[in-house]
This record gives C-alpha cells, sequence and structure tokens, in this order.
C-alpha cells in the first residue's frame, strides 16, 4: 500500500472529502483520511500513481479551480452583481479549454518519486501556464461585461435623446437585411442604402433623423435581433417590428 499526503495551506477545503470523491470517479482502491491541513491518501495496487494523479488533476482543474478563478474575478473594478456573471463566464472559458492529460502526466511523474504534495505550490510553480489561461479567462470575460455596460449606457443616453428631439420628418420604413446592411423609405418617396452593419452606427442615424414614426421590418430571419432589440429600446413607442 502506497501512502501519500496531500495538504493546502492556502485554500479552506475539506481535502479529505474531495479526494474520496475524486477517487471513486477513477476507481482507486484505497482510503483517505483528513489532516488539520489536508488529507492522508492509501492506495493498492499497480495503478495507485495514476489513479492519484487522475484524481489530483480533477481536484485542481475543478475543485480548486473554482476559488482561484473567483479570487481573480474579485480584482476586477466591477460591482457584484457583474462580477457574478464574470465568474460564470470565466469558469465556463476555462473549462471548455481544459487540458487534464499533460497535468495527469506530470502529477504521475511527481507521485512516483514523492509521497507529499502541497497544492498550493504546485499551483503557483509548476502550473503557471493554467494560471495564465484562466487570468486571461477572467479579463476576456470582464471585457465583454465592460462593453456590455457601455453599450448599456449609449442605449439609455439615445434612448432618452429620442424622446426628447422633436420629430423632423412623418413615418420612416427600415428593411433590415441579414448582412446587417438596410434601406431606409419614407412617403415622399426618399431612398438610402445603408451598408454600414453596425448597431450602434444605424440607431445614430435614425436618432438623428428623428421619424415621427418607425416601422422596422426585419428580413434577416433573425440573424439581426440584436439591432431590432436596440431599435425597439431606443425608439420605444414610436417603432413598431414587422417580421418578413
Amino acid at each position: 500500500m502506497a501512502v501519500w499526503e496531500i495538504t493546502t495551506l492556502e485554500y479552506d477545503v475539506p481535502l479529505a472529502r474531495l479526494f474520496s470523491r475524486r477517487l471513486q470517479e477513477t476507481t482507486g482502491e484505497g482510503n483517505v483520511e483528513p489532516l488539520p491541513d489536508g488529507a492522508r491518501v492509501r492506495l493498492v495496487g499497480d495503478g495507485a500513481t495514476a489513479a492519484l494523479a487522475e484524481a489530483t488533476s480533477r481536484v485542481l482543474l475543478r475543485d480548486l479551480q473554482y476559488l482561484v478563478i473567483a479570487r481573480m474575478t474579485d480584482t476586477v473594478p466591477l460591482p457584484l452583481a457583474e462580477k457574478r456573471v464574470v465568474l460564470r463566464n470565466a469558469l465556463f472559458a476555462a473549462r471548455s479549454r481544459e487540458e487534464r492529460a499533460p497535468l495527469c502526466h506530470a502529477l504521475t511523474a511527481y507521485f512516483a518519486a514523492e509521497n507529499a504534495l502541497c497544492l498550493d505550490g504546485y499551483l503557483c510553480f509548476r502550473m503557471q501556464d493554467v494560471l495564465m489561461l484562466w487570468q486571461l479567462c477572467v479579463e476576456q470575460a470582464a471585457q465583454k461585461v465592460l462593453v456590455e455596460l457601455e453599450y448599456g449606457a449609449m442605449m439609455q443616453a439615445l434612448r432618452l435623446y429620442a424622446a426628447e428631439q422633436q420629430s423632423k420628418m412623418g413615418e420612416l420604413r427600415l428593411c433590415i437585411h441579414p448582412d446587417g446592411s438596410c434601406t431606409l423609405s419614407d412617403d415622399d418617396r426618399l431612398l438610402i442604402e445603408y451598408a454600414d452593419s453596425s448597431p450602434e452606427g444605424i440607431v445614430t442615424l435614425l436618432v438623428n433623423m428623428a421619424p415621427r414614426r418607425l416601422v422596422i421590418l426585419d428580413c434577416s430571419d433573425g440573424a439581426q435581433s440584436r439591432l431590432c432589440e436596440a431599435l425597439l429600446e431606443v425608439f420605444a413607442e414610436k417603432a413598431v417590428l414587422v417580421q418578413q
């Protein structure tokens, strides 16, 4: 029977319980007992080292991952509600890019030579590439939330501006094509082809045109739903959406 002691000084987690569960997933035969700062793992059989390496990789990449990414997210200068969104998205991104096989291989070699492991030290000194990936996932998730906040603030400002503005023309019809380009027409046979496919550009153009009523003809089969939602938000009761 081989015996290893696995500890963590930085994270307050029930390692004995975590390893018992993860070892069951890897069919490792043995027992786990709690220690004040970790767990003592006893395993039998020729595959004991590999089973422990697999279980440890899951503890690191799943159980401790949440705590590490949560700590990274806590430093993001965003309100609590937005931090929760960042944490959820960062975890999803990190797990979608997870590569457990190289870590299992490294841990198998480690446990073949050593009978003690501090998870904190292993994370800091032997998993720098993984930590960098997790940090990148947090930064990308935070950037996405910031962009959405800025977009929301801009839409709110445009909505207020559109509501206060005097109408410069009557009914304006906007035909939205699948590629995001638009055709504008009115009762005076005005016809404008607008190629800018960004919702911000189209919304700004229409706000400046200040129609009394805006009829949105969506011919994109849902491809431009974000644009339609933005227009309905900005023009509110002045706008009507017609699906083509």
